[in-house]
């Protein structure tokens, strides 16, 4: 009995699940409905800006969504991943603000999103239109759901004649290169002690993407031991401002004694808010290891190795005469080749009158399978079809097609055909044209 009730719902339940999902559709048209006439009326709009003007590479700009509403905001708004070609756009969380004003007797809520790019190099940016999910309360107990889509809007980076031949700047609107030292550096120092040289690099209104590191030079009698580089986002809750910092951390380990000059580090900064360039740099390190007052310099890194004039002229001789072996070893092997095949045949002559006779007995007893063979071992390669012109390959077809089918529907090989057939492949092979060949008296 109960299990018989229980059948009796079943017909019942596909009927409730199509008016579930009738009722979330409609609900969704519904507010998607409301979301198109809000716009048409003018009651939802959004726009976008760039708020920062004459921007560098390199600048923090900052962008602006606006989101006005007739109706209160519900919900918290995300925005999406942004792709701009050329320009990194800031991973830090975007600032979102809320505020409401009165105008034309109407009530308007409005919520603003700010977000910063990194524009790399100069030229005009596009900034890609792109789709935000907004909640609004429609009433205290309904809130109507929907997607507006920002407008495309394009910016202009221009780089100052100032910064044309740096390969390596910052930009903010300020900015710091410090060095500080685990040891004093007016003491006296020994070979075998060593010194831990720290330099950090400041730039507010950055990011850690755009920041450029530092070049350790090698220094002869030095070890040099960097640890990797450290770099971090600083974000004031007060200023709303980001600080980007680099902390580059190196040892350095005497291994001899003398004076060690260290020349300072630079960075070129330009300040977005005076529009100026300034340099930013370390002092000189003088270091005095032992008692020999003898120079040591530090020399600019270099992926080459140090070699006298007279180390790089032994190895340039030796290249020379490595390509001049390879290229005489190469024309003895092509001359080599050549001669045995020109000699070939000359040897070969008995064979080949013999095979010649062959050839034209099994002709005129119309036996053309031993033909066929007699011509393969005439010609002594299995290539000699790419010598024949077209009156000798239409023969040698004919001759193929008679020896492979007994009722071939063509007329019989003549002397004459045979004869132009064995003219064409003794012929010798047209030489290639040989490319370039290296002369030593090219360059005497």
């Amino acid at each position: 009995m109960s299990k018989n009730r229980h059948l009796t719902y079943l017909p019942w339940l596909p009927l409730c699940m199509g008016v579930l999902i009738y009722v979330v559709f409609q609900t969704s048209a519904l507010a998607s409905t409301d979301f198109d006439n809000m716009l048409k009326r003018g009651d939802l709009a959004v726009n976008i800006k760039v708020i920062d003007q004459s921007i560098v590479p390199k600048q923090q700009t900052t962008v602006e969504v606006e989101i006005k509403s007739a109706l209160p905001f519900s919900g918290q708004l995300t925005l999406p991943y942004i792709d701009i070609k050329d320009a990194v756009v800031a991973k830090q969380k975007p600032q979102i603000t809320g505020s409401t004003y009165q105008a034309d007797g109407k009530n308007w809520f409005v919520k603003k999103i700010q977000f910063h790019v990194f524009p790399l190099q100069q030229g005009q940016f596009q900034i890609p239109s792109f789709n935000l999910d907004v909640e609004l309360k429609t009433s205290p107990q309904h809130n109507s759901k929907g997607r507006i889509s920002t407008p495309a809007t394009a910016f202009d980076v221009s780089l100052p004649q100032a910064l044309h031949n740096q390969k390596s700047y910052v930009v903010g609107s300020d900015a710091t290169l410090t060095l500080a030292t685990d040891k004093p550096m007016n003491q006296a120092f020994s070979a075998g002690d060593a010194v831990v040289l720290t330099y950090q690099l400041k730039v507010k209104n950055s990011d850690i993407v755009v920041l450029p590191e530092l070049l350790i030079p090698n220094i002869q009698g030095v070890d040099i031991y960097p640890k990797p580089v450290a770099k971090e986002n600083v974000f004031d809750r007060l200023s709303k401002r980001n600080t980007a910092t680099l902390t580059q951390v190196v040892t350095l380990v005497f291994q001899q004694s003398g004076k060690l000059t260290l020349p300072g580090q630079s960075v070129k900064w330009w300040d977005n808010k005076t529009q100026t360039e300034h340099t930013l740099s370390t002092d000189t390190l003088t270091i005095q290891i032992g008692e020999d007052t003898r120079s040591i310099n530090a020399q600019p890194t270099s992926f080459l190795p140090q070699l006298s004039r007279l180390q790089w002229l032994y190895i340039g001789i030796g290249l020379m005469i490595t390509a001049s072996v390879i290229v005489l070893s190469k024309r003895y092997m092509t001359s080599r080749a050549k001669a045995k095949r020109q000699l070939q045949p000359a040897t070969n002559q008995p064979d080949l009158a013999r095979h010649k006779k062959q050839i034209i007995s099994a002709v005129q007893a119309q036996h053309y399978p031993l033909a066929v063979e007699h011509i393969y071992h005439y010609a002594n390669c299995a290539t000699f079809e790419a010598r024949l012109d077209t009156q000798s390959r239409e023969i040698w077809d004919q001759l193929l097609q008679l020896s492979y089918s007994d009722n071939a529907q063509c007329p019989a090989i003549t002397l004459q055909q045979i004869e132009t057939l064995l003219s064409a492949i003794s012929a010798p092979a047209k030489a290639a044209s040989s490319g370039f060949r290296f002369d030593l008296r090219l360059n005497p």
